[in-house]
């Protein structure tokens, strides 16, 4: 890689063996652990902007009146 190359990877890619070979080759990498966004502050109020069921639409089978 060039002197100012810098490799970044997903969360999936870090791994033990893989950060070792980055070390030894003396590679500059980016790459989160697998829990970094649950201890980001920034990421607290996710939960909130997930797509909420609609309320008008159920699938449970209505109880027959007889």
């Amino acid at each position: 890689m060039h002197d100012q190359t810098a490799l970044g990877a997903d969360a999936g890619y870090h791994v033990e063996d893989g950060l070792k070979v980055l070390t030894a080759e003396d590679i500059d990498a980016y790459i989160p652990d697998n829990g970094c966004r649950q201890r980001d502050k920034r990421y607290a109020g996710r939960e909130q902007h997930k797509a909420k069921p609609d309320p008008l639409y159920h699938k449970t089978a209505k109880p027959k009146i007889e």
